[in-house]
This record gives C-alpha cells, sequence and structure tokens, in this order.
C-alpha cells in the first residue's frame, strides 16, 4: 500500500507523491569553555535535505542552568532529543531517520552503556549515580520507542552512526558550525 501524504510542515512541503525516504541527520553539540563556571552551550541539527529543518539552539532555551550545569555532553544530549522528536513526527508520513553524530558518548549511551546502566539501576561502573541520567532516560526511551515503531512498519531499527569529527563531512561541519553559533548566543538576550 503505498502512502501518499499532502502536509506541510517547518517549511517542508510534502506534496502528493509517495513517501518512502530516509533522511540523513546530523547532531552536534558545543560547550566552549566546557566545565567552567563561564561554560556556555548549545547544539545543531542539520537535515541533508532540507534548510528549513535545521535548528541552532542555544542550551539555556531548553534547559534549566541553573539546576544543571552547561556541557558539552548535555548539548549532544538535547541534539539528539531534538532529532528524535522530529523522526517520532515525520515518521507518520513515511520517512526513516539516520541520525549522524560525531560523539562517542551519545553512540555508547543509546547503544551500549544504556544497558548495563538499565540493569545497575543508573549507577556506572564506579557506582555513582548516572550523569545527566534524567535526560539520558528521557532520551532513550524516545529512541526505543522509535525502534519499536520501525520494527513494526518492517523497517530496520533507527542507526545513530558515528562519523569523524573534524574530518571535512559535510554535513557534521555543517551541524558543528550551528552547535558553535547556538553556544555563542547561550545566555545573551
Amino acid at each position: 500500500m503505498s502512502n501518499i501524504v499532502r502536509h506541510y510542515a517547518l517549511g517542508v512541503r510534502i506534496v502528493d507523491r509517495e513517501i518512502s525516504s530516509t533522511w540523513t541527520v546530523y547532531i552536534d553539540g558545543a560547550c566552549p569553555g566546557n566545565g567552567t563556571r563561564s561554560a556556555r552551550a548549545g547544539y545543531g541539527v542539520y537535515y541533508e535535505h532540507s534548510a528549513n529543518l535545521n535548528s541552532s539552539m542555544p542550551l539555556d532555551l531548553v534547559d534549566d542552568l541553573t539546576v544543571n550545569r552547561p556541557t558539552n555532553q548535555r548539548a549532544e544530549l538535547f541534539a539528539l532529543r531534538h532529532a528524535l522528536r522530529e523522526a517520532e513526527f515525520y515518521f507518520d508520513y513515511g520517512i526513516k531517520y539516520l541520525i549522524m553524530t560525531d560523539s562517542m558518548y551519545i553512540k555508547n549511551c543509546m547503544d551500549v552503556w544504556v544497558h548495563k546502566w538499565i540493569q545497575n539501576d543508573w549507577t556506572n561502573s564506579k557506582g555513582f549515580d548516572v550523569a545527566n541520567k534524567e535526560l539520558i532516560q528521557e532520551t532513550y526511551q524516545l529512541y526505543k520507542d522509535i525502534c519499536v515503531k520501525y520494527r513494526r512498519k518492517g523497517w530496520q531499527p533507527m542507526e545513530i552512526c558515528h562519523v569523524p569529527g573534524h574530518s571535512g563531512n559535510i554535513g557534521n561541519e555543517k551541524a558543528d558550525a550551528l552547535a558553535r553559533q547556538a553556544s555563542d548566543r547561550c545566555g545573551v538576550y
């Protein structure tokens, strides 16, 4: 059965055509001064197919920085959460996502470490609470739910793929630029 839709969202027009495509989305976080009091963070989400969906988001617009220190890891997690929320929306229109990141932290959080953390009641290998636990739990649940939807539709589970950072990959470089622009705007209004 074909999936033909007429839809407008975020400036993307999908009109009277069969939808069955994969969108490649690059995510990145940036945090100049990471680990210091002057840290400012943001994230970037770059869509290969549509500049209208790109996002450059200062972390203070999506996170409570009075409670959570801005870090590169939090920025990376928020970038992933942003892409996953978009993936969930566009799933209903037959669009699959392939998420690319230069962060082994993100890749390992979602595909490796999370299983051990769940078994260990969200403590790390040193016996401490997992850093960014609530954000990881929320993001992982979203990722897992999307993977289930993909399987039910007969698709392979969503992939989060690692791409080497600063290696000339245009999509990754664009996501990095969006993240740096966002971090420059963090707290500046």
